[in-house]
């Protein structure tokens, strides 16, 4: 948490659901973030939504770039 609170940066501790929420405002849109911590499975899990603006014409190349860029996710149930 000193990390974030050093830069200044928007964040926050849900302790009870061992979580951490935080957000980033950038120049064409906000970029949000949500850490879990399962100690049960030794597991953390990274959560991100890029909220933007993508232009009619741009909609094609931005959904073929989330394809890629989840392509080697590791999924698990």
């Amino acid at each position: 948490m000193d990390y974030f609170r050093q830069r200044k940066w928007h964040f926050e501790a849900m302790p009870e659901k061992e979580r951490v929420q935080a957000s980033f405002a950038m120049r064409n849109g906000t970029f949000r973030l949500a850490a879990v911590v399962d100690e049960n499975d030794e597991v953390l899990q990274v959560f991100n939504a890029i909220l933007a603006i993508v232009s009619c014409e741009k909609r094609a190349a931005m959904a073929e770039l989330c394809v890629r860029i989840s392509r080697k996710l590791v999924l698990a149930s």
